[in-house]
Formats: structure tokens, sequence, C-alpha cells
């Protein structure tokens, strides 16, 4: 497999813009010259798919020297000169721990793998942390609000999406899933689509130093999926006499669990609050858990299954200020125990949420794919519930039987739950969302400018910090790295001086409104060519974390580039902002920062408008989430009429 030719595109990138009358130039969006120089995909007919290029190691000068650039705006001088001299000596040492030495090492295991980056992206942002996955991990996407006239027609519509998700399965398992091609690019590119091969019957498992990700193969073990409902787990069968289910069969499965589920039982105990417990104390708790052969096989049906879907009841609550953010929170967190967080199970990769009330969504672990995979998902789902028929009621045969997922419990399980109910829900009352249109603008502004939107805006949301903070975040977007092979994402690294510039001219009165905007140009400029570089593999994040990570379990010991204070500092993200953009109204996705007094962002780019969310913690955010939510709306304001006047 070839690597792209990075210095031939940045070359082409820096000198193709489009003039402007201040002299400065925007940079005019770069992915045609990506088309035109990436190395075209190549087709193994034989396995029917692409062959794209194989990601190769960054050089280590220019990952040192993008790393300083990130953390000069927002360190002190004093700080930023002690890790300057960490660089120097990670670059000039002659011990082992240099980064040349690292780097070797690097290069030869990047030789034996298929993708060097994606085991460690994989492991050092998800499955070492011990962070609960529920918020701090696991994203929510709430889809289009249904309307139910009663119990039949919300059950009606969870069969009918059973179906349409395992039609997107189908695909997926055939081959005949279309092949993904990077937004605004040329047709001719290819995305890796090996991300949807891990979507269906899989598990993140906990441990007690790292989760393990399990993947099934799609045979008879695993031919089903759990239906959760009241904080209770059924099993329903996929193939029933060697044919896939029937919807009417379907339907009265559902029908049976809805009914068996609201009488309760002695022996019922809300077994999935454990899956959001910290990583290594659910890793304990299922290791006593499975001692017992009654509860390993429920674990083992919940596991293998394909997906779950959580029949959720009404939250009635007037704790929430609009109808979105109670929405995003139900579907994200459940609204506390007393309404649905129970009735998840936060280790499955695909649950998905469908309220008596009409509320639905997708909760997704997020170690395995990126949002646009299951964007994708939803898509296919709409199209498929808006072309689908209603169920004939009428046919007649012998039905299927749903089978409940016993649990034995004994105190150690007992108490840990509800130690696991308190804790969540202390989690859930600290968690604060908001969700808000913006209407001044949509993706079609920045785009009559020949600029990137998603730059636009990024860098108008580091500003919005800056107005409240007087200072830069430690701010990153994600920057696919899907044009590579088994490519995952890596950090789009925000902060620059050009932006520190522009937001310290905006505050000033003197500055006239010409040089803010040859300020904001240059940040915009840095912003997309920082962009450009992740995208084509050029990134330093994964790249630091594989040298810090081989230094580590080969000797033992870090490099002072990696024990320095900027280091820890640069890794507090203070701002993740996503774009997450899909085709229809009223959705969004929303997930919690997962460091102190840090904050998350998704947007929805329509052409007119954009949706927001604002995330953060009531006891450590440095900013209310009103707050910051009001700075983006007011820097998006002033930056429209600076570049439209």
């Amino acid at each position: 497999m070839s690597s792209i030719n990075r210095s031939s595109i940045l070359k082409k990138f820096a000198s193709s813009s489009i003039r402007s009358r201040h002299g400065i130039k925007w940079i005019a969006s770069p992915y045609n010259y990506m088309a035109q120089n990436v190395i075209p995909n190549q087709i193994d007919h034989s396995k029917n798919r692409f062959l794209l290029p194989k990601l190769s190691v960054p050089r280590l000068e220019s990952t040192v020297t993008s790393y300083l650039r990130s953390l000069e705006p927002i360190l002190p001088q004093s700080n930023f000169k002690k890790a300057q001299e960490s660089a120097r000596e990670f670059l000039n040492s002659k011990n082992t721990l240099n980064g040349y030495n690292l780097q070797k090492i690097l290069n030869n295991l990047s030789e034996r793998k298929e993708n060097w980056a994606s085991e460690i992206y994989a492991n050092e942002y998800y499955y070492k942390v011990k962070l609960p996955l529920p918020i701090y991990s696991n994203p929510a996407k709430l889809m289009k609000k249904q309307y139910f006239e009663d119990e039949n027609a919300f059950l009606k519509y969870v069969t009918i999406l059973i179906n349409a998700v395992l039609d997107f399965k189908f695909k997926i398992d055939s081959n005949t899933l279309e092949v993904d091609k990077p937004t605004g690019c040329d047709k001719s590119a290819n995305l890796c689509m090996d991300q949807y091969k891990k979507i269906f019957s899989s598990y993140r498992q906990p441990g007690l130093d790292k989760d393990t990700f399990l993947v099934f193969k799609n045979d008879y073990s695993n031919q089903h999926i759990i239906i959760m409902s009241k904080n209770k787990l059924y099993k329903i069968d996929l193939i029933v006499n060697s044919q896939l289910i029937n919807e009417l069969d379907l339907f009265n499965q559902l029908r049976q669990i809805r009914q068996d589920s609201k009488r309760p039982q002695n022996e019922d105990i809300d077994i999935g609050l454990l899956t959001s417990l910290p990583r290594d104390e659910w890793s304990m708790v299922r290791n006593n858990l499975i001692k017992d052969p009654v509860n390993k096989f429920s674990l083992d049906m919940i596991e293998k299954s394909a997906f779950i879907i959580c029949l959720d009841d009404k939250v009635d609550s007037n704790k929430y200020t609009s109808e979105d953010i109670k929405n995003g929170n139900q579907i994200l967190n459940g609204c506390g125990t007393l309404f649905n967080s129970a009735n998840r199970w936060f280790d499955k990769t695909l649950q998905f949420v469908v309220s008596e009330d009409g509320i639905s969504g997708l909760l997704r672990e997020h170690s395995p794919s990126e949002g646009p995979i299951t964007v994708n998902l939803i898509d296919h789902v709409y199209e498929y519930l808006k072309n689908s028929k209603s169920i004939d009621m009428h046919e007649s045969f012998p039905y299927s039987n749903p089978s409940k997922l016993e649990w034995n419990s004994n105190s150690y399980i007992q108490n840990k739950i509800e130690h696991a109910r308190n804790k969540f829900d202390e989690l859930i009352d600290d968690f604060e969302l908001n969700v808000f249109k913006y209407d001044k603008f949509g993706r079609s502004f920045p785009k009559q400018l020949k600029i990137s939107p998603d730059s636009f805006l990024q860098i108008a949301l580091q500003y919005a910090y800056f107005k409240v903070n007087q200072e830069l975040p430690v701010h990153v977007s994600m920057g696919s790295l899907r044009r590579f092979h088994k490519g995952r994402v890596d950090y789009i690294r925000g902060p620059s001086k050009d932006l520190l510039k522009f937001c310290q001219s905006m505050q000033k009165s003197h500055v006239t409104n010409q040089e803010k905007l040859f300020l904001l140009k240059k940040a915009v400029n840095v912003q997309t060519k920082t962009m450009l570089d992740t995208i084509l593999g050029n990134g330093y994040d994964c790249h630091l974390a594989a040298l810090k990570n081989i230094a580590e379990e080969k000797y033992g010991k870090l490099p002072a580039l990696f024990t320095d204070e900027s280091f820890e500092i640069n890794n507090k993200l203070k701002l993740l902002a996503s774009q997450v953009t899909t085709n229809f109204d009223g959705t969004f996705s929303c997930f919690g920062p997962n460091v102190i007094g840090g904050h998350t962002s998704t947007y929805n780019y329509k052409p007119n408008e954009i949706l927001f969310t604002v995330a953060g913690y009531k006891s450590t955010s440095i900013n209310s989430v009103s707050c910051l939510s009001d700075a983006f709306k007011l820097s998006l304001d002033e930056i429209f009429f600076l570049v439209k006047n």
C-alpha cells in the first residue's frame, strides 16, 4: 500500500487561494487539491474492496514543531520555555529515551501493523480510561420525534425500526453498502469501511487495566437482539425456523415483553446500572457476577447480541428548561434512575432508545467507530421508515416467545447496584446541557466566501471562549483518517498565535475592522491548514501517544517531554467541538467532557442555520453552559457582521 504524498499537496494548498480586497487571501477549500494528489484507490475485485493507502508515521521533527506551535499561545512564557527545553532534549539526547530511537521502534512497528495509529488511539483514548461510559464517553444522537396513538402504535414503530437496522446490517454483512466519500471531495476518492464491521454484534468488556473490545462472528450464536423494558432484559431470536423473523412475530414478542415488564417481580434487579460504574470497578463486579452460571449465560447473550432496543417510559419532569434539553438527556443518560437510567446497558455498541411518548435516538459506545458511521445508519433508518408499509396484523401462524434474561444476585451485587444508582444520579444532576439554534447564517455563508465552513466555525467558538476567559482554550476538533486503510481519527488542534492575535484585536476599539478582518483571515487559514495536515495523516496527537506508549512499555520510564507539566495541560481539553451534520431537522448529538473544567460542543450545520449543543459540569466547569452558549452566539454575531460588512 502506498503513502499519501503530503508535501506536494501542502505546496499546492499553500499556493491556492482566492484574492481578497484586503491583501491577505482566504484559503480556498483544500479538497480539490487533495483529490488531485492523493494516490487513487485500487480495487481488489476478488475481495470486493478498495486498497487504500497505508498510514505512514509522521516525521519526528514535524510532530515536535507542531506540538510546540499549539502550546505557545496557551502557556505562560516560562512554561513554554520549559516545554521547548524538554523538546530539544527529546530530539538531541543521546540516551535510549531520545525521540529518534523511539521513532525507529515505531517505524518498525508500523511495518508490521495494518495501521500503527488505530490501536494506539483506541487504547489511549478509550480502553485505558477508567471513567464511566455514560456521559463521559458514550455519545447520544436524538432522532425525529414520533407521535403514537397508543402502545400498539409505539410497538409497531419499534418493529419497523428493528427491521430498518437489520436491513443496514445486512448491507454491511453482504458488502453491498455504498462506499463512503469524503465530504465535498472528488467523488473518485473512497473512505475506509472497516468501522462498519465493528458496530453490530460487538461489545466493550470492562477490565482492571484496560477494557477489551469484542466483535463476534456472524453465526447462529449471535442471531438475536436484546430488548430492555422497565430495567429488565429480554432476548428475541432473529432466526425462526431457519428464516428471518417476520414483522408480526416481532411485534407480538415486543408486546409480550412490554406486558411482562410491567409486572413487578421480587427477583428483578436494576442490573444495567452496574455498567455505569468506573471501568475497573465494573470489571471487579463482573468477575463476581459471572461466577454464577445463570448470570454468565445472561451476560453472554447481551455481549453477543446484534444490538439493544431500550423501550423507555415517558419522562415527566420539570427539571429541564426545554424539550430539546430533556430529550437529549433522555437518550444520553435516561434522566435519572427514577426514570430510564437503569434501562440501559452502556457497554453495548448500539442502543436504540424509543420512548412511549415518541422520543427516540441512538446511544453508542464510542470506541469502535466515529460519528459519520452511525449518521449513515440513522439516515438509512429514516429512509426505510419513510418507505415502509404498515404491518399486516391479520396474518395467522405460530408465534415465537421472547426469553427473559435471569439474574442471581447476592449482597455484594446488590450493594454495588445501589452504589451505582447513587453515583449515577449524582453525575446526572451535575451534568449540564444546552441546545440552541443560531439562525443568522449557516453553511452557505462561509461557502460563499470560498472558505472551509468548519474552520470558520472553529475559530468563532475559540473566540467565544476567549471572550469569557481572556485566554485561548486547549481546543480540538476531530480529523478523520479514513482516507487510509483502517484509519480512525486524530485531533485537529485549534490554538495558534494568529488566532490569539485575532481574539485580542476584537477587544481593542482602536483596531480597525479592516485590520481585524486581516487577522481573522490569517487565523482561519492556519486552522484550515492544520485541518488538512491532520486528515492527511500528519497530526501530532496519535504520534506522540505512540512514542509515549513505546517508552513506557519498552523502557518503563518516560522522556521529559511527556512528564513536563505542559504535556498534561495540553491533554486536558477545555473545549472539544465536533460537527455532526445530518439531512434531517431537529436532530442533534451530545456528550459530556471527560476532563475537569472542560466543555463539549456539537453542531449540525444547515444551509442557513446551525443547531448547537454545549455541555459541561456544574461543579467543575469554569464557565456555566449558559454563559458559554451566550458567548458562542455573540462571537458568531461579531464575526458575521465583521465579514459581511
